[in-house]
């Protein structure tokens, strides 16, 4: 026979699960008809009123509902970014909808610069916190975080600034190293936070004597290539994965582990004003890159050598996710660091991460 302990504690058990069912219903049925907008960055008039006219049609459409848009058929019909049930998937579609929307209301060159993130009913039911991220414009085409991020040079302490260039070269070559699907919702935002939270630029002098702005990215162990900088962060038992603020990453003894994203060379011309300007990213193994100097001096002929860069500019994550060929990199690893535990923080979240 059980006893009255383990009785009661089935029973409570129970009654949480029944409490926690009915709450879940009871946000999936929620058509949330209120919106609230954070426009922390000064986003200008016609965008808010673009976000607005947009949001008006989310929330009063019935079809967007959170009981319609969470059912599994519908949400393959309308081709939602991803069909699971529940508030979280709810607000990824619900993000994805708005987006699609906004691309026919604001131009292209207002869109590269802004990004709107949805918070949904999970801490306010019945509520939509609409997040308008905007990039400070510096000049013509130049524009920087509103965090002012610096980059120490010889020749002194310089806010780093990025030059968009009509055909986006600059932010084209950021999605290669950075996400597998440069098209989807979510990879628009995740490339998006590096150009606004980026804070840790690292100096270095190229083969050529000219210095770049080296760029890091925190290593996902949970994705298709954490396996690759679990090997590259070393076979220490003191490396491991961990969980921070509902982010996963690979520590060793509390410094989290980054990816080489690429380098960013910096000509006299693109300081002035105290704004350092990047204008483009080149791959590691790329000409005038460190691996592509080292590799040099371990290829037989020029044949072996132009080789070497044709491989070097397949390192996309796309490429990589669909070949899963790490062969490059590893041997790159052996004379210039593709994983580098960072004691810095690399991206400013607004988090005090040490302190968890």
């Amino acid at each position: 026979m059980s006893k009255p302990s383990e009785k009661k504690s089935k029973r409570r058990a129970k009654r949480e699960a029944k409490l926690k069912s009915r709450q879940m219903k009871s946000r999936i049925r929620l058509a949330l008809p209120n919106y609230t907008i954070e426009n922390n960055d000064g986003a200008s008039q016609r965008v808010i009123d673009a976000i607005q006219d947009a949001m008006g049609m989310l929330t009063k459409a019935p079809e967007f509902s959170a009981k319609h848009i969470c059912d599994l058929e519908t949400a393959k019909a309308l081709g939602f970014y991803k069909t699971e049930r529940g508030p979280y998937w709810w607000s990824m579609n619900l993000g994805y909808i708005l987006h699609r929307i906004l691309a026919e209301m604001l131009d292209v060159a207002t869109r590269r610069r802004i990004n709107v993130d949805l918070h949904c009913g999970l801490d306010r039911p019945g509520t939509i916190r609409v997040e308008i991220q905007q990039l400070r414009q510096v000049k013509r085409n130049i524009f920087c975080s509103p965090k002012l991020p610096t980059i120490k040079l010889p020749s002194g302490e310089n806010i780093v600034a990025y030059y968009f260039f009509d055909d986006d070269h600059f932010v084209r070559r950021l999605e290669e190293r950075t996400v597998a699907a440069p098209d989807h919702y979510l990879s628009k935002g995740q490339v998006f936070a590096c150009l606004y939270r980026w804070q840790y630029f690292d100096p270095v002098r190229l083969p050529n004597g000219q210095y770049a702005a080296r760029l890091w990215n925190w290593c996902d162990p949970k994705l298709d290539i954490g396996e690759l900088w679990m090997e590259l962060a070393g076979p220490d038992k003191e490396v491991a994965t961990i969980w921070q603020n509902g982010v996963q990453f690979v520590v060793r003894n509390g410094v989290r582990a980054h990816y080489l994203v690429g380098y960013c060379p910096i000509d006299e011309r693109d300081i002035s004003n105290g704004y350092v300007v990047l204008k483009t990213l080149l791959l590691p193994g790329m000409d005038n890159t460190p691996e592509f100097a080292k590799m040099q001096t371990h290829a037989k002929d020029t044949v072996a050598r132009c080789n070497l860069q044709k491989e070097a500019a397949k390192l996309t994550m796309k490429h990589l996710y669909e070949h899963r060929n790490y062969d490059l990199i590893r041997e790159f690893h052996r004379f210039s660091p593709q994983v580098k535990f960072i004691d810095e923080e690399v991206f400013d979240y607004g988090v005090n991460w040490k302190s968890e």
